[in-house]
């Protein structure tokens, strides 16, 4: 039974790490640090004068639960969207290097296809010229070698 990722390559995976670490962390930081300096406005007596932790307690921590909810809904939406991403380059290019390998391999019949919804179609023209040119020029140094 095939394992099911949730990245299909390294590629992917790479991407993946890269935004995960190069927005979500920063992000989380910046959420912390914007909850302590909140807390120490209202602590300190500068945004409350009369700090009484039995009411501005539950309201703390009501700030706090809003920006935990608010950063795991964006965390979410950033995954998402990482995901849809990387599977429209990453995807096609996996697919484009197994196709060149099969050409490689001396399969003469190789046309790289890409989906629809894929962002690299320009790529795949160009792949296909590629090959066919590449059949052209073998099949001239062939009449060459037969004549």
């Amino acid at each position: 039974m095939r394992k099911r990722r949730l990245t299909k390559t390294r590629t992917q995976f790479q991407f993946l790490k890269l935004v995960l670490l190069g927005i979500l962390l920063p992000t989380a930081l910046l959420m912390a640090c914007f909850y302590l300096f909140l807390s120490l406005l209202i602590t300190n007596g500068i945004l409350v004068h009369d700090f009484d932790y039995t009411t501005l307690g539950p309201q703390l921590l009501g700030i706090l639960l809003v920006l935990f909810l608010g950063y795991v809904i964006i965390s979410a939406g950033l995954i998402t969207w990482t995901l849809i991403v990387s599977n429209r380059l990453c995807g096609p290019l996996h697919r484009l290097e197994n196709e060149l390998t099969k050409f490689v391999d001396g399969d003469q019949n190789v046309t790289v296809r890409f989906r629809e919804s894929d962002d690299l179609d320009r790529l795949a023209h160009l792949v296909n010229t590629l090959i066919a040119r590449a059949r052209g020029i073998e099949g001239e140094a062939h009449q060459d070698e037969t004549v």
